[in-house]
């Protein structure tokens, strides 16, 4: 009769811990995805070097695979694409999603228009041309020509594992795609920095010889 309360006991026991135990591992992973999701709404910050150069910053998401997989939904566009590219989210190393602005030439039609100033009007040419990607104003008048442009388009950064053929091995390759057709990404150089290789004293194997060979020892 006792060894069946203590068997009761022990049951009761290993389920309040369970529960216990899966009521604050998903505490802590709700309260790890809002800061995730936090992050990804940060604004970029900018600031000048020594240089004059205009630096955009902006904080890192570290994710492990698993967390990636919960949460790529949320925190990026195109999620599904991007799987199909890589072949799997096995593969991925790094990925960006953004906004670019870059220079673009287009051909437009002038027209005629006439401004009135305090003393006298003098004739000019105006245009106005837009497209999904460019926003473009200008005046011509005398022999000045004054404009103002706005240009934007999506783009996405990956760096991936890639297998060029059945037999070959992964290769670490960057792929840069921006959404304008029209432009594009002339000269790229990617480094990725590997970890030190392991020790042998830091790999499961021999910490589990050496409890084996320590418990031959005390035995």
């Amino acid at each position: 009769m006792k060894i069946r309360i203590w068997i009761l006991l022990t049951i009761i026991a290993l389920i309040v811990f369970f529960s216990f135990k899966i009521y604050f591992n998903t505490k802590v992973k709700i309260k790890d995805y809002k800061h995730i999701i936090s992050l990804s709404k940060d604004s970029l910050y900018y600031y000048k070097t020594k240089n004059d150069e205009i630096v955009a910053e902006k904080k890192v998401i570290n994710l492990t695979l698993k967390e990636f997989k919960e949460t790529n939904n949320v925190l990026f566009k195109h999620n599904s694409q991007l799987k199909k590219d890589i072949k799997g989210y096995k593969n991925l190393v790094t990925y960006l999603e953004g906004k670019l602005s870059v220079q673009g030439h287009d051909t437009v039609i002038l027209t005629d228009t006439a401004y009135i100033l305090s003393k006298d009007t003098i004739r000019a040419k105006k245009f106005d041309y837009t497209n999904s990607y460019l926003t473009l104003h200008g005046i011509i008048h005398n022999n000045t020509f004054d404009f103002h442009y706005f240009y934007n388009t999506d783009f996405t950064y990956k760096t991936y594992w890639k297998r060029e053929s059945f037999l070959k091995q992964k290769i670490l390759v960057m792929d840069f795609v921006m959404k304008d057709s029209n432009a594009k990404l002339s000269t790229a150089q990617t480094i990725q920095i590997k970890p030190p290789p392991t020790k042998f004293y830091q790999t499961n194997w021999f910490w589990t010889l050496t409890g084996f060979l320590g418990g031959l020892l005390i035995k």
